[in-house]
């Protein structure tokens, strides 16, 4: 399967065409700020909006943020020729929430074993090693042909 270009994608999508140049002046935003971060920070901040005088940074870590905010100064200074004139860098702080595990059930006898037989019906594949793990987890092996 092949990928097209972003922006091939952009200019064939009509509500989308509208807005491409500020999706594109988004992403130079993102490659700048990626350049002036430390680099185990920089895939953990992004510029996720631009208003008329006011670029807004988005993390999930408040010590990224505090940091960008000493940095604002000389980040504002130093944007690239290209961008409009900022005058205010604004940050906000997004935490990543775990998904919530939902507990384990137990599976019954006559549920193991469907799954048991469906694995044995299955041809070599992810779905078939998904099955055959969790009924090794379960302790029910499927039997071999």
């Amino acid at each position: 399967m092949s990928f097209r270009p972003l922006p091939v994608t952009f200019a064939q999508l009509e509500g989308l065409t509208a807005h491409q140049p500020r999706l594109a002046m988004v992403a130079r935003c993102n490659a700048f700020l990626e350049q002036q971060l430390p680099a185990p920070w920089r895939t953990q901040a992004r510029v996720c909006w631009i208003e008329e005088d006011t670029v807004w940074i988005e993390t999930s870590q408040g010590s990224l943020a505090a940091k960008i905010r000493q940095m604002a100064p000389r980040l504002l200074a130093s944007l690239p020729p290209h961008t409009p004139p900022w005058r205010t860098l604004k940050i906000r702080i997004q935490p990543q929430t775990s998904p919530k595990r939902i507990p384990s059930q137990n599976l019954s006898t006559p549920t193991l074993d469907a799954f048991s037989t469906l694995a044995r019906q299955l041809p070599e594949g992810e779905l078939r090693q998904a099955i055959e793990m969790l009924l090794q987890s379960r302790g029910k092996l499927p039997t071999q042909k």
